[in-house]
């Protein structure tokens, strides 16, 4: 389940992802959240948090984020995981991106963040 992080510097939008990451959660969470930035013509920044609480990832939606990741105008983004895998994968997409995507370990969140913000 991805939920919506409330207390984020103003333009800065954050996921958390609680347990598993069900495909459902881009149509009802992400792509919402999403198109409202862009409806503003603000510049997309986005914290995505996959810290303990995180399980991994359901039937296909692995495959839908790094789908919807490559299409969103992000001007700064921060996956937030100590997951190995998903870094290194983030790492190799972020060549394909519009925008500056970064990684960082759970421990560096609020770095995450500040980086995201400025």
């Amino acid at each position: 389940m991805l939920v919506v992080i409330d207390d984020l510097p103003n333009g800065v939008i954050g996921l958390r992802a609680l347990g598993e990451v069900a495909l459902e959660d881009f149509a009802t969470v992400v792509e919402p959240t999403v198109d409202e930035v862009v409806a503003r013509a603000a510049q997309l920044r986005l914290v995505f948090h996959l810290g303990p609480d995180f399980t991994g990832f359901g039937p296909g939606a692995w495959g839908e984020m790094t789908s919807d990741i490559r299409t969103m105008p992000f001007h700064r983004g921060a996956v937030v995981t100590d997951d190995d895998r998903i870094r290194t994968g983030v790492n190799v997409l972020k060549w394909l991106l519009r925008g500056q995507v970064r990684t960082f370990r759970n421990h560096e969140y609020p770095q995450a963040v500040s980086w995201v913000a400025s």
